[in-house]
């Protein structure tokens, strides 16, 4: 996915799942808990447990953003 997709959900004011290449994903609680680096090579995001993950966008094979019933 390329860093313009990926802003576009981070935009969004929801949770997500970032599904990595290899079948890997994480569960991000809010979107305000991610972001993309100045250059455009990485994200970085809080995970439940206070960690900091960092990822390269490359690894990134889809996001599910998480919309609330209607």
């Amino acid at each position: 996915m390329t860093s313009e997709e990926i802003r576009q959900y981070l935009q969004e004011d929801a949770p997500l799942t970032i599904h990595l290449n290899g079948g890997r994903e994480f569960r991000v609680a809010h979107t305000d808990y991610a972001l993309i680096s100045p250059s455009g090579v990485s994200l970085a995001f809080f995970s439940p447990n206070d960690h900091i993950e960092h990822i390269r966008l490359s690894s990134i094979e889809s996001i599910t953003l998480e919309k609330p019933a209607a």
